[in-house]
């Protein structure tokens, strides 16, 4: 065979060889390059997954914490309804009692008003009365003066003068008999009979004629404890202050003749009151047949 046949199957052989060597280094190059490329995405992958996982775990923190803030949010909002209903509450109460006390003030001022008429209304009737009770007390004053006089004419010439006539003279006279009989009581130191509108028909003690108009108040005072109280008809007043002094004041039905004392410490028992004003009842019975 000649040199260059066998040159050429050489060379064929060679270019086979060397591009049998250079696909397999390119194969395996290639396997290579694809190795390294798939650990790369798989590399990408975890990364992305983690990023993924990071991501979720942040979302979800963000959505717990949101939710948390709603709750907190929410419990605020329904405490501050519940505090502002209760404020509410409040102010309407606090509306109510202003008005109930502007109400209870206006009340107060006309009740006020009321008790000032009628206590003006009082003073003026016990000047009144004491006007009267001292106008009676100096007339009675005047009658027994004349009666003195007529008893001492009588004295030296019994037949020149009749009796006297006078009604209210001598009933004048004989109630202060009758009332004379409390004048050995202890302590003692004025007493009056005396009628509805606080004149003394009888009295002795230097405040007798106080006394008299006093009681004449008192007396229409009690018997409105009827209409407060449902009491009965009212038979003894007492009063007593703090040095033990006491105005003791009685009546009986049938008349509207009172008794009243005023001592230093108790008063008289009520059944010698009552005997007294019990002898003044059959005495102006009797003056009422005559």
């Amino acid at each position: 065979m000649e040199f260059a046949h066998l040159f050429s199957i050489l060379a064929v052989i060679g270019a086979v060889l060397f591009f049998t060597a250079g696909f397999s280094f390119a194969l395996l190059k290639s396997g290579r390059a694809h190795e390294k490329a798939e650990a790369l995405v798989e590399q990408d992958w975890v990364a992305r997954e983690k990023a993924l996982r990071e991501s979720a775990a942040r979302e979800m923190a963000a959505s717990e914490a949101v939710a948390r803030e709603s709750a907190a949010r929410q419990a605020a909002a329904s405490d501050a309804a519940m505090r502002l209903n209760e404020n509410e509450r409040l102010r309407a109460q606090l509306a109510a009692c202003q008005d109930a006390l502007k109400g209870s003030k206006d009340r107060q001022g006309e009740t006020d008003t009321a008790a000032a008429k009628r206590a003006d209304a009082l003073n003026a009737e016990c000047v009144r009365l004491r006007a009267e009770a001292k106008a009676a007390s100096l007339e009675l004053a005047r009658l027994k003066a004349t009666v003195a006089e007529l008893e001492q004419r009588a004295g030296h010439v019994p037949s020149a003068l009749p009796p006297p006539v006078i009604d209210a003279t001598s009933g004048a006279i004989t109630f202060q008999g009758i009332l004379g009989r409390l004048t050995k009581t202890k302590g003692m130191r004025a007493a009056v009979l005396g009628d509805a509108m606080g004149l003394p028909v009888a009295a002795f003690g230097e405040q007798s004629e106080s006394l008299a108009g006093y009681c004449g108040f008192v007396s229409q005072a009690a018997s409105k404890a009827r209409d407060f109280l449902h009491l009965g008809g009212i038979r003894r007043i007492v009063i007593e202050d703090e040095r033990l002094a006491t105005m003791t004041a009685c009546t009986i039905a049938g008349t509207d003749i009172f008794l009243a004392t005023l001592t230093a410490g108790p008063g008289p028992d009520i059944s010698r009151m009552v005997q007294v004003l019990n002898d003044v009842k059959s005495f102006m019975s009797q003056r009422s047949r005559a």
